[in-house]
């Protein structure tokens, strides 16, 4: 590597789309994962996180020799272990540094900042970033009667970064071949629909955009050139030898579903603890976040938190519902598959949640048994709603005793819900074709194959008219106050 001539280099400037969630594998004991920090305590980006979803995309997608990766070992540096047991290998000829985390005039952060620095207390950016859960998001896994899996531990949270922070980080390749295509190879995977970095990716999170990138090709076998690699300081910030690369538009044609949604009776997402109401009283609230917004290199964060329709809430709703279609069109009903009650239960299990073949195949699985896993096909998006002009009304809720029919004591509660028949838009991206590694797809004939992944797109098209046409509910509380449910249209584009 210290040999080569060719050196690429690009220097980028990235904004999270949706909350950005890079765990550090620690807790606080309140929270279930705390995001990577830098020396300051400020949210960075691993350079080992970016460089790994590099590598799995460049040979997902640009290696010819797929699982045996030979061009992308080659890029990317391989450790093997000999027979003798030394280890032998190759470096990375790709080199990643850390992403830094910038301020509210839109400059990175590098190195550690002077206690006394007037930012700490005066950038609402750094403020915002410094919090221990700038966002905390609440999940919930579902059984397959749809409800809350409170049994195996299916309640948790993830700690995220506010939508919007901008961080810079630089990307280097060293090459001995000159307009080495593999560099352009690089940048097109950053700039596809589909990048993603952290946890949760497929429910929402972690997707970046590409605000300003910087690249420079230096031969240094050329004076010339060695000169102008000579003036590039370590800064991020330090763009001067650089070119701007103007084309930051995806180059990708991904499939992606677009649901245009009409709510009919107001919804509810998730728990929040804002109330939308001035001077509200609701005991449930619907999730709200800010968000940082940048106009003329200047960053602020929102003044009003906007509503938030998570995509796990989604894609939770859409997985179940898929099971039951799946499991329609593959002839498997209750009373001929269970009609074993000492063993209806794990009977059941055999054909729900990430035991489903269409579930398993479109929104991946993880096996702790087995300690298999494999990501989902696609990718649902966080939506975002200003809470300008939305109609917010609360409604007030009491229990029924079963036994007397009457009021239960102590049972009053109230909840906000947004009532307006507003539309918004939501999208699914399909990034990869159908998981079929499990061992149900092994002894299929081609027929059989052809056969089942018919079934499994079959059961997700009629799981989204289900909700097209006001027969699924999204949100909270679509059985106690028939929330939740829309109608629309959906269109495919590219």
């Amino acid at each position: 590597m210290t040999h080569s001539k060719f050196f690429y280099i690009a220097r980028l400037v990235l904004e999270t789309c949706t909350p950005l969630s890079i765990a550090s594998g620690r807790t606080d004991g309140i929270a279930d994962n705390l995001i990577v920090r830098d020396a300051n305590g400020l949210p960075a980006i691993p350079g080992s996180s970016l460089a790994g979803v590099l590598r799995h995309a460049y040979q997902r997608l640009c290696d010819p020799g797929k699982k045996d990766a030979i061009y992308t070992n080659a890029l990317f540096g391989t450790d093997k272990q000999a027979p003798e047991g030394e280890r032998t290998g190759e470096p990375s000829y790709v080199h990643v540094s850390w992403g830094c985390l910038h301020d509210k005039t839109d400059k990175p952060i590098e190195g550690l900042l002077d206690p006394n620095d007037s930012r700490w207390e005066n950038d609402e950016i750094i403020k915002d970033a410094l919090q221990s859960s700038p966002i905390r998001r609440e999940h919930v896994k579902l059984n397959h009667r749809g409800v809350s899996d409170a049994k195996q531990q299916g309640k948790f949270d993830r700690t995220s970064l506010t939508t919007g922070h901008r961080f810079s980080i630089e990307l280097s390749l060293w090459s001995n071949e000159k307009n080495d295509p593999r560099w352009e190879k690089l940048l097109n995977l950053i700039k596809c629909s589909d990048f993603r970095l952290g946890g949760g990716t497929r429910r929402g999170l972690g997707k970046l955009k590409i605000v300003r990138c910087y690249t420079g090709e230096f031969n240094l076998s050329e004076n010339d050139n060695f000169n102008k690699f000579s003036e590039l300081s370590q800064s991020l910030a330090d763009i001067k030898p650089l070119q701007m690369l103007s084309e930051l538009e995806p180059q990708d044609e991904l499939q992606t579903i677009k649901l245009n949604l009409t709510p009919l009776d107001g919804y509810r997402f998730g728990g929040g603890t804002k109330h939308l109401i001035e001077n509200g009283q609701a005991d449930m609230l619907a999730v709200t976040e800010n968000c940082v917004t940048w106009e003329n290199s200047q960053g602020a964060i929102t003044e009003k938190k906007q509503i938030v329709i998570p995509a796990s809430s989604v894609k939770g709703a859409l997985s179940h519902r898929v099971a039951y279609h799946y499991n329609l069109l593959s002839g498997i009903f209750a009373d001929k598959e269970l009609n074993n009650p000492d063993t209806a239960l794990e009977d059941v299990k055999k054909y729900v949640g990430e035991n489903n073949e269409a579930v398993k195949a479109l929104f991946g699985f993880v096996n702790e048994e087995t300690e298999k896993a494999q990501m989902g096909s696609l990718i649902f998006d966080d939506v975002y709603l200003a809470t300008e002009d939305k109609q917010i009304t609360e409604y007030t809720h009491n229990s029924i005793d079963r036994f007397t029919g009457g009021v239960r004591d102590g049972a009053l509660f109230s909840e906000e819900v947004i009532t307006d028949n507003q539309p918004f838009s939501l999208d699914i991206t399909i990034v990869s074709s159908l998981n079929e590694n499990s061992k149900e797809w092994e002894n299929l004939t081609k027929a059989e194959k052809e056969e089942k992944r018919a079934n499994i797109w079959k059961s997700l098209q009629f799981a989204i008219n289900d909700l097209l046409k006001g027969r699924l509910s999204l949100g909270a509380a679509g059985g106690r106050g028939g929330y939740g449910y829309f109608k629309g249209k959906w269109q495919e584009c590219k």
